[in-house]
């Protein structure tokens, strides 16, 4: 592969350079090893990625071409802590979870 194509591999197909997807960027295949506390941690750490890459502007729509690759069955904490940070950012209260949310506002 030259220098450029290298640069313009993930362009064409952008969830590639994902660490939670498969081979060649076509699965939903994140690590699911570790207690359900480290998977929820572990898939906001991929909602972070996605979000981050996201925001690079390559790939706009990647997010529901994601979601449709996620079975419906069998989640673990995985997707649960993958769709809890997306619903967190997307609301706009990102908090650590040490932090309360009162009834005015975040603490």
């Amino acid at each position: 592969m030259t220098d450029i194509s290298k640069i313009l591999a993930p362009l064409e197909r952008p969830t590639a350079v994902l660490s939670f997807m498969g081979e060649n960027g076509a699965t939903w295949s994140p690590d699911r090893a570790g207690r359900y506390s480290e998977c929820c941690e572990r898939g906001r750490f991929y909602a972070r990625e996605l979000l981050g890459y996201i925001r690079l502007g390559a790939a706009p729509s990647l997010l529901g071409h994601i979601i449709k690759m996620i079975p419906t069955k069998d989640w673990s904490g995985v997707e649960v802590g993958f769709f809890q940070e997306i619903t967190e950012r997307a609301a706009g209260f990102v908090c650590h979870p040490a932090q309360a949310v009162t009834a005015e506002g975040m603490a």
